[in-house]
């Protein structure tokens, strides 16, 4: 599991239980889903303003991973909260993050 500083609690606590999950996520699946988590923590982990993240790299990385296995499930909607985030809709941001955290616990966690 990684250890990355983030100024809010909610994306905090979510990236932290991505990468716990991590090892639930079959093989073909991971690399998307580590290569999502990355971009996360890039953005949510960044306190200085940067470049933002390439949107259609997320959005493909969600679709991919929203068809995969329910194991991947989790990561889809976490890209899904990042790609809300990005484009300044806080509420929808919440209310996917709260998602990932119920698909995270339907399979277990």
């Amino acid at each position: 599991m990684k250890h990355i500083k983030v100024s809010d609690a909610a994306t905090g606590l979510a990236l932290e239980s991505a990468w716990g999950a991590m090892p639930l996520v079959p093989s073909p699946e991971r690399r998307d889903a580590e290569r999502l988590l990355e971009i996360c923590a890039e953005f949510w982990g960044s306190d200085a303003a940067g470049a933002a993240p390439d949107a259609r790299e997320i959005a493909r990385l969600v679709e991919v991973l929203a068809r995969r296995s329910s194991q991947a499930m989790p990561f889809a909607a976490l890209g899904r909260a990042l790609l809300a985030d990005m484009s300044g809709d806080q509420g929808q941001r919440g209310r996917l993050l709260d998602e990932f955290q119920i698909k995270l616990s339907q399979i277990g966690l």
